[in-house]
């Protein structure tokens, strides 16, 4: 654009000097100097109308012309079309452009065209302009003109710019200066036909570089066509007899002059469609059963419901049908929704095109053309029987082929004589093969345009996994036909082999279609190298038959041989195919579907442990070499075909090539695709709504500019997203969740696929798994054992094709009952650890931390862990101090990470880093475990530490049943023993039986009795406690009195672990009488602490206990006295018989009752 300013500024000096032409003329060569008028709403114009200045037709806008208009143009003046323009002229009645002053040169106008401009019946005069101008350079500054280049302005009555169409018939170009200027580089979306070129300066200027540019069927104003000036046209500007400038097709010509009928279409003049769906996509039936009486038969093959429909599908060792079924497919027989799932396939696209027919009215007719996709394209092309019942039989040549008839009814009915093909997958290569077989000529008579989608041109990998092994070719997670009934299929079914990668395809991919692991498949890698990157390589593996299968085998891992016979059969059919090029008048439009991570480019063979059984001895083991087939996958199509196949014919094979972003369709529009049970792919890719739009508008010449189509662009799009690629070898199934709840996976109550989260995608080859994720969504990523086992979890973050990271976790343990979950809230950073929880209990029995880089390989022993405790040991593992705990642990694999450890019933986990304290008394227990460098960690262990750091308490009362003093052991945390010298308290003994006691007492030794004697000659009574922390309370007393019915007793110390409390006018006295074992007539206490003190009296025939107002010690002379004779004041009486006691409390005494 730069250059061709500047040469702009240079033509304008010369001109200015030495040009006869007017310079304010020059400069209004370009419309967009001035702008009177912007329709910015859809308008229509009749009857006349003067343009003086410069009329813009916006985006979006479009301007219909009516029959009968004509459009006048004052000085320098145009319409310039970014919108759409429609004039509606009629033989009768045609619409004129015309300049209004025919007389002045000066005056000059254009229709520049950027966006769509259709015209029928129009008369152009007086319009266009071209003038030559010159490239001046010079070297020097001392020289005036070094050299002096001739070149050409142009301006066409109709000029079309950049991507703008052009669509014109019935018109008559006259008196132009230049009738009709196409300054863009390619000739897609031009169609001028039935149209007169007569007394113009120049006809056609074309600077279209690559694509046919269709000008046929027109008269050039001479019955011998016109002179035209195609490759080396001499100078830099038109002879007078030279008419056409550039390349443009104009073959054949008119021999006469064009003139309107009212036969020839005037309004809606747009083509009839054929469509041809893809592989897999016609219903096919069968009338198997020979013994049916009913009046209907018919048994639908295809789509199936069970396998045994599918083996009735199977062919001979030709590719041919058998005559065991005689299988056929029906009129309107193309799916449009699956019976079993009802996922649409063509439904959208076949309720469009019913719409542009029957209510739209813009064609008069469209076929769904259904075939048998098992057969070679030559059978396709070459069978096909119809019936009056509306079956179609393609099992035998036919002198009216079904696909051609019905090509040339739809043309005979065509509004435009010709027929537009819509053909996908598969259907674009029947659509190959049948212009390949009509010939050119035939072709551009019958046929104005080919619009493939999806269409593998040249093959595409996936046919080899699908073929070999069966891959992704079950019906509802093999509940309907397994991989194994698919690869039987396959087996002998031309449809699939053309399928395969051709020859051409290898010249424009470079990445490997197979590859094998040399260690563990070494005589592979040997024979074809570790890459299979040609064509003749290929070739050879797919023939092989050393350790291969047979296709029914149910070992779909190991691959089964190909048909040679076939393999040529296909071969030869890509040999033409590939090199198929557009007939001249023929427009093709491509189209591929990208982004689906899914897509599969390549097949990588290897072996792992597994279970397997030697077929010649009967043998099995569970460690034996299994061979495995693992799919490589790239972003670079549509789930199935590769893009570059897809896009096979580029510019200069005289193809428009667009590409549609299916992942960020199926991302921005969850609830469009079902939430993604309907998620659009290869199959599904017909019901993008902004593909049927961009089809329909191709069909009725309204194309709008790209932008309007969202997804769809000319340019590979960027693939700057990261995502996340999932793939389970295991027993388990793969399932995973959004923060919604969103499910992607096997439905496990219907057993379809659910692809519910945005951009996701499943994909299962026997017990793999795939699952495919855009990294901005947070997943959570859910396992369910149905077997024991092992297995190994691969996650894989990509951005294009390139992998940025991946987690492995191998050989993880398995079974029946086994929860395994993994959250990645953005990228593998971020991964939670892979937590798997053997029994489904809600406990995980591993956590296993993630890692990028190398594998994590299961630990199958847990660490051990020792814990040590140090400190003042008691009884009964009791400790009497704080204790000090140290732990250890050991992992002879992988190592220790850390120990974990909680003193709060597992509320709270520490990592332990040095020896810890327990300080608090009472029972704590210590629960632990170690967990090694993979987070695989030990079942969580536990020790209690009992701590009593402080020695018992004491209670001292009188046990009014025994009489006896009782002395109990107070201990919060542990038991307490007690252990005496000397009695307590004793009974009233008779005087015979104390002078015994005196008698045996004397012949003690005398230190002994010293021993025992206190203060004053009194009885020294020690009473010592024990815990079960060995701690001791040692009580010492004096006993002062030993009298019947009486206890005295005098606190001297309290000893608390060698702690001695000395204890000072402290007592305590029982007094009672009884009249029976167990009745009291009397009862009275008295105690004394420091300066407190308490006494009482039970008075039983009351049955009350007097609490005195005036404590005082019981003396011995002291008569006994009746309640009724009790003349001291009373504080508080209480109902029932009280008995005082003292308690120890630190080292002080405290008196209760």
């Amino acid at each position: 654009m730069k250059v061709i300013r500047a040469a702009s500024v240079l033509s304008l000096i010369l001109i200015f000097v030495f040009s006869p032409i007017n310079f304010s003329f020059f400069v209004s060569v370009s419309p967009a100097s001035a702008v009177d008028l912007m329709i910015e709403e859809d308008t229509e114009w009749s009857g006349l109308q003067t343009i003086s200045g410069y009329v813009t037709i916006v985006n979006g806008a479009t301007l219909t012309i009516k029959h009968g208009a004509i459009i006048e143009f004052e000085g320098r003046s145009g319409i310039t079309v970014e919108g759409n323009l429609r004039v509606n002229g009629t033989p009768s009645d045609p619409v004129l452009f015309r300049k209004r002053n025919t007389a002045n040169v000066d005056d000059v106008y254009s229709i520049d065209g950027f966006g769509n401009i259709y015209a029928r019946n129009i008369d152009v005069s007086g319009g266009g302009s071209a003038f030559e101008t010159f490239l001046i350079g010079r070297e020097k500054r001392d020289t005036f003109i070094q050299h002096a280049e001739a070149m050409w302005l142009y301006r066409g009555a109709f000029t079309v710019r950049d991507t703008g169409t052009l669509d014109i018939e019935g018109a008559n170009f006259h008196n132009n200066a230049l009738a009709v200027y196409l300054n863009r580089n390619n000739g897609f979306g031009i169609n001028f036909h039935q149209s007169n070129f007569v007394s113009n300066d120049i006809d056609v200027v074309s600077a279209v570089q690559y694509g046919n540019l269709d000008m046929s069927n027109n008269w050039w104003d001479d019955a011998n066509g016109p002179i035209a000036c195609t490759l080396d046209c001499g100078d830099y500007y038109p002879r007078p007899y030279q008419k056409i400038i550039g390349t443009i097709n104009f073959i054949p010509w008119l021999d006469h002059f064009a003139s309107s009928s009212s036969d020839v279409c005037t309004e809606n003049c747009f083509s009839n469609v054929m469509f041809l769906p893809g592989i897999e996509s016609s219903r096919l039936y069968a009338k198997d059963d020979p013994g049916c009486l009913l009046v209907n038969c018919e048994n639908q093959l295809w789509e199936p419901n069970r396998n045994d429909d599918v083996h009735k599908l199977y062919l001979d060792t030709n590719g041919k049908s058998t005559n065991l079924f005689d299988v056929y497919t029906k009129e309107n027989a193309v799916i449009d929704e699956l019976d079993v799932t009802g996922s649409n396939i063509y439904k959208s696209f076949i309720d469009t095109m019913n719409k542009l027919k029957d209510v739209d009215h813009l064609i008069n007719d469209w076929k769904a053309t259904p075939y048998d996709w098992r057969l070679s394209y030559d059978d396709i092309v070459k069978n096909g029987t119809s019936t009056d019942d509306g079956s179609i039989s393609y099992n035998h040549s036919s002198p009216s082929p079904y696909i051609v008839t019905e090509l040339h009814r739809l043309a005979e009915s065509s509004r435009t004589g010709k027929v537009t093909i819509i053909a996908h997958s598969n259907g674009g290569l029947v659509a190959k093969k049948m212009m390949e077989t009509l010939g050119d000529e035939e072709t551009a008579k019958l046929i104005d345009r080919v619009i493939f989608v999806a269409v593998p041109q040249v093959g595409t990998p996936m046919s080899i996994p699908a073929m070999l092994n069966g891959f992704d070719q079950d019906h509802v997670a093999g509940l309907i036909t397994s991989q194994k009934t698919a690869r039987g299929l396959a087996e002998y079914m031309p449809g699939v082999y053309q399928l395969l990668p051709s020859e051409k395809y290898f010249t424009m991919v470079t990445t490997p279609v197979v590859t094998f692991d040399p260690v563990k498949l070494p005589d592979w890698a040997a024979t074809y190298g570790e890459n299979i990157s040609s064509f003749d390589t290929l070739q050879t593996f797919l023939t092989d038959t050393a350790n291969r299968v047979s296709a029914d085998d149910s070992d779909i891992e190991t691959p089964s041989t190909l048909h040679q016979n076939l393999l040529d059969q296909a071969g030869g059919e890509h040999q033409t195919l590939d090199e198929w090029r557009v007939p001249a008048g023929v427009e093709v439009i491509e189209i591929a579907g990208w982004g689906v991570p899914a897509t599969v480019d390549g097949v990588h063979y290897d072996t792992e442990k597994g279970y397997a059984c030697d077929k010649g001895s009967g043998l099995c083991s569970t460690s034996a070499d299994v061979m495995r087939a693992t799919p490589h996958f790239t972003l670079d199509g549509d789930g199935t075909v590769v893009t570059p196949s897809a896009l096979w014919m580029n510019e200069d094979d005289g193809a428009t090539r667009y590409w549609v972003n299916l992942k960020r369709y199926n991302t921005d529009n969850p609830f469009e695709t079902g939430l993604g049970f309907f998620g659009v792919e290869h199959s599904k890719i017909f019901e993008t709504p902004q593909i049927n739009g961009f089809i329909v508008d191709t069909v009725t010449h309204t194309v709008k500019p790209l932008s309007d189509y969202t997804y769809l662009s000319t340019e590979v799009p960027l693939s700057t997203d990261k995502r996340l690629e999932y793939v389970l070898h295991s027993p388990l199934t793969l399932d995973l969740y959004d923060d919604e709840g969103h499910h992607t996976g096997v439905s496990p109550t219907t057993g379809q696929v659910e692809e519910q989260i945005p951009g996701t995608y499943y994909r299962q080859f026997g017990e793999v798994k795939y699952i495919f994720s855009d990294e901005s969504i947070p997943t959570h990523l859910t396992l369910d054992g149905y077997d024991t086992g092992r297995f190994t979890l691969e996650v894989k973050e990509l951005q294009g094709d390139i992998v940025l990271g991946q987690m492995t976790f191998q050989d993880m343990p398995t079974t029946d009952t086994t929860k395994v979950s993994l959250d990645i809230p953005t990228d593998l950073s971020s991964a939670s650890p892979l937590r798997i929880d053997r029994e489904s209990d809600g406990t995980d029995d591993f956590v296993i931390a993630s890692q990028v880089g190398d594998p994590v390989v299961f630990d199958a022993t847990p660490p051990v862990t020792d814990i040590s405790l140090v400190g003042t040991v008691g009884m009964n593992d009791w400790y009497a101090s704080d204790v000090t705990v140290t732990f250890t642990a050991q992992d002879s694999e992988t190592g220790v990470d850390h120990i974990s450890y909680s003193l709060d019933e597992g509320v709270t986990w520490n990592i332990y880093a040095s020896p810890l304290v327990v300080t608090a008394e009472g029972i704590t227990t210590v629960r632990y475990f170690s967990t090694n460098t993979q987070g695989s960690g030990e079942s969580i262990q536990t020790k209690t530490i009992k701590i009593d750091k402080t020695a018992p308490e004491a209670r001292v009362t009188f046990n009014s049943v025994t009489q006896k003093l009782e002395v109990i052991g107070i201990d919060n945390l542990s038991a307490v023993s007690m252990t005496a010298e000397g009695s307590l308290s004793q009974m009233y003994e008779k005087k015979s039986e104390k002078r015994d006691k005196k008698r045996n007492q004397s012949n003690m030794k005398k230190n002994d009795e010293e021993g025992r004697q206190g203060e004053n000659g009194r009885t020294r009574v020690m009473t010592t406690l024990r815990d079960e922390a060995d701690h001791t309370t040692v009580l010492v007393f004096l006993k002062e009195k030993d009298k019947e019915d009486r206890i005295d007793l005098k606190w001297q110390s309290i000893v608390y672990d060698g702690v001695i409390f000395l204890l000072s006018d402290t007592k305590m006295q029982y007094q009672w009488r009884l009249s029976l074992p167990t009745i009291y007539e009397a009862f009275s206490a008295y105690m004394r602490v420091d300066q407190s003190s308490l006494r009482l009296r039970y008075l039983p025939k009351r049955n009350e206990t007097w609490i005195l107002d005036k404590p005082r010690e019981r003396d011995d002379d002291e008569e006994r006295e009746d309640e009724e004779n009790e003349k001291q004041s009373v504080k508080e009486k209480v109902s029932g018989m009280i008995i005082p006691s003292m308690t120890t409390e630190k080292g002080v005494i405290k008196i209760n009752y």
